[in-house]
């Protein structure tokens, strides 16, 4: 079979982040027609813009500030033309001495909204909880015969596909859309054909649903049950992992090498679990068409709390965090992002432990695997949009940027 070169591996750091300069916006004339002084603050903001037309950046949170000017006109203006010059210089010195109180205090204000208010935490402070620990994802297949074969061959080569990041994956995650709506318009068939080829996967197999396995159906309701029937009883994750337990209130660990998955009581296809200090959380987050509102807000949040819920319960035991979902970050999803984002905050400002954060999402842009931190996120939170047309391995390591990304993609006879 002959093979081409994988791309280089991308150890996601500084050469990765999309940073985009900002200016400042001018104050107006500190001076105007009467003489008077007006003290107006400039806007100053201290964000990432997003990229002209990346559709990942497709909301915005921040608001501009509403400055007033404020005319300073002495109130001792007449008692200086009547006194004498000891009471002018006085008031001289009163003045100079004000004015420099007030520099003080705003540049510590300055300083504290630009840095913020979490202590400052060195590389030493990185947690180091577990091994190393790889994974793969998939999405998006398969589609057609092309992609079965695709599929086929990785799963079978899984351990022996060219690999700079060492030996096989732990396990294999699928960020949904098994099937195209629009070409086999969630035929039952599609569902249990990519049942059949995932069966053969020699790691365990975890799947989350995406929009064209069921909200962009024709029938939503009836492609729903139908990914459940052929997914929703965890059949191809048990095989390999053990007993799954429902229960959220167990405490999961290794136990002699064997890994505990739980999923969420209300909504089964949520799974968890913490492998060699990292802990992994896979949510039912999708795009696209909206058939009930009611029911899209009580499943987005559900997806918050099991999200936070898992995040809160295990803090100090994992020393990174990965979530799988299968929409990027947007405007139709703020209420789960803008959360969790928040809640991690909090988290990271009340630790003195560096604990990176990834979102890992299907392929929806482009081909190619991309890693960036959304605008409003915090350092060392990335999300990662997967490839199309086959398998990426990740690799987790130690330190504050500890994920490495590699394409498996090869050609195929």
């Amino acid at each position: 079979m002959p093979s081409r070169t994988p791309p280089p591996c991308m150890s996601f750091g500084m050469e990765n982040n999309r940073k985009v300069t900002f200016d400042m916006d001018k104050a107006s004339n500190p001076f105007d027609s009467d003489d008077d002084m007006n003290l107006q603050e400039p806007s100053l903001y201290t964000h990432d813009v997003p990229l002209e037309g990346d559709p990942k950046q497709q909301s915005s949170y921040l608001e501009k500030p509403n400055y007033k000017c404020i005319p300073v006109r002495s109130k001792f203006q007449n008692m200086c033309n009547c006194t004498g010059p000891k009471v002018i210089y006085s008031l001289f010195g009163i003045i100079t001495m004000s004015m420099l109180i007030s520099a003080i205090v705003i540049l510590f204000h300055f300083n504290h909204l630009t840095t913020g208010s979490s202590p400052k935490r060195s590389s030493s402070n990185v947690s180091n909880i577990g091994q190393d620990i790889s994974f793969y994802l998939v999405s998006n297949m398969p589609h057609n015969s092309e992609d079965e074969k695709v599929i086929s061959d990785s799963l079978k080569n899984l351990g022996n596909l060219p690999s700079e990041t060492g030996e096989k994956g732990s396990f294999l995650v699928h960020l949904g859309d098994v099937g195209s709506s629009k070409h086999h318009r969630c035929a039952p068939f599609v569902y249990k054909t990519a049942k059949e080829l995932f069966e053969i996967c020699p790691v365990p197999f975890f799947i989350i649903p995406g929009n064209n396995d069921w909200n962009d159906c024709p029938y939503p309701k009836t492609a729903w049950q139908e990914w459940e029937s052929s997914f929703g009883n965890h059949e191809l994750e048990d095989k390999h992992h053990g007993v799954t337990n429902n229960d959220r209130s167990d405490v999961y660990g290794n136990n002699h090498g064997s890994v505990s998955v739980s999923h969420q009581e209300m909504r089964e296809e949520n799974f968890k679990f913490l492998d060699n200090g990292v802990l992994f959380i896979g949510i039912h987050l999708v795009d696209g068409q909206v058939p009930d509102w009611n029911a899209w807000n009580t499943r987005v949040d559900e997806d918050v709390i099991w999200t936070e819920g898992n995040i809160i319960q295990y803090q100090g035991q994992y020393r990174a965090v990965v979530i799988f979902g299968h929409s990027p970050p947007i405007t139709l999803l703020d209420e789960y992002f803008l959360r969790i984002v928040n809640t991690w905050k909090d988290i990271q400002e009340k630790s003195d432990k560096v604990v990176p954060f990834l979102y890992a999402f299907a392929n929806k842009f482009n081909d190619n695997l991309e890693v960036y931190t959304p605008r409003l996120w915090d350092t060392h939170m990335y999300v990662m949009e997967n490839v199309r047309g086959g398998l990426v391995k990740v690799k987790i390591v130690s330190g504050e940027d500890p994920f490495i990304f590699e394409d498996l993609r090869y050609d195929h006879d």
